[in-house]
């Protein structure tokens, strides 16, 4: 809750930052994050400023809420190490319309069929994926076509990103 931070310089020696560490920091504008994060807690930079975040390498997991109502977020890249991204995460970041989805392997992401409010990302976006791993991306859809009650209890998988398949485009990453 430090409303007149503009800037945060962190560590390169930091490999987690906590839940609500940075949340409701409304003048932050610019995140650079240490290139040894490895996990960013829920709730961490939820009501910030910047205009686009780019999630390091080493990062695996990504928490509830953790940049939910960034509203001025148009850009993000998601690490290649990326491999959980909790329930609403990103969401309500109203103009975010270009996400780098770094990771080979598809990271598990929530999906809950009462609330679409509970996808880490908003609807609408483009979604850029691994050139090599878009058949991993997409091949989810096939997997759980009628399979019920079994499906809606993994709420967590990696085969949750057919509900974004519309917006995902195969890429090619330097």
């Amino acid at each position: 809750n430090c409303e007149n931070i503009t800037t945060i310089s962190i560590p390169n020696t930091v490999k987690k930052i906590d839940d609500s560490a940075f949340r409701d920091c409304k003048s932050l504008k610019e995140l650079i994050l240490p290139s040894e994060l490895t996990y960013i807690g829920s709730l961490a930079f939820q009501w910030n400023s910047f205009s686009k975040i780019t999630i390091p390498a080493k990062v695996e997991y990504i928490g509830e809420y953790a940049f939910y109502d960034c509203v001025g977020v148009t850009t993000l890249t998601l690490g290649s190490s990326v491999g959980y991204i909790a329930d609403n995460a990103f969401w309500s970041c109203s103009n975010l319309k270009t996400i780098y989805c770094k990771p080979n392997m598809p990271p598990d992401i929530y999906y809950y069929s009462s609330s679409s409010a509970s996808f880490p990302f908003n609807s609408g976006m483009k979604i850029y994926v691994p050139r090599s791993s878009y058949d991993s991306y997409m091949e989810s859809d096939a997997l759980h076509e009628g399979a019920g009650q079994a499906y809606l209890d993994s709420h967590h998988s990696k085969d949750n990103w057919f509900s974004y398949e519309n917006y995902i485009v195969p890429y090619s990453f330097e």
